[in-house]
């Protein structure tokens, strides 16, 4: 009988954590009710991105990263925009979490903002 996967609400990335094999924790960016976003560097390249990691309670069968990824392909044309890269699956502390893959847009905060 398998055991009921603990529920997260933080992940704990730390600085030099590496994801998927090549992409570089540098910080962690925010983070909100479906999950948290990190500043990473692609390995290979030296090009940063953000990650979006998914609490898995908060996306059953994929279906928000699913959502999520469509709605910023739907606007890839619109240059203000962060555009998509690509879809990880990767496993923390036993777990499966989805991570999606995007441009990084240094800025600020809207809540910063008002």
């Amino acid at each position: 009988m398998s055991r009921r996967a603990e529920r997260l609400n933080r992940f704990n990335l730390q600085p030099g954590d590496v994801l998927a094999g090549r992409y570089l924790v540098e910080a962690r960016l925010g983070g909100g009710w479906e999950g948290e976003v990190y500043k990473i560097i692609e390995s290979g390249t030296g090009i940063e991105r953000a990650a979006k990691l998914f609490f898995p309670q908060r996306n059953p069968r994929n279906g928000t990263a699913r959502r999520y990824a469509m709605k910023l392909h739907k606007l890839r044309h619109c240059s203000i925009l962060i555009q998509y890269v690509t879809q990880e699956v990767i496993e923390l502390n036993g777990q499966r979490i989805t991570m999606l893959v995007s441009e990084y847009v240094e800025g600020e905060l809207l809540s910063q903002l008002l």
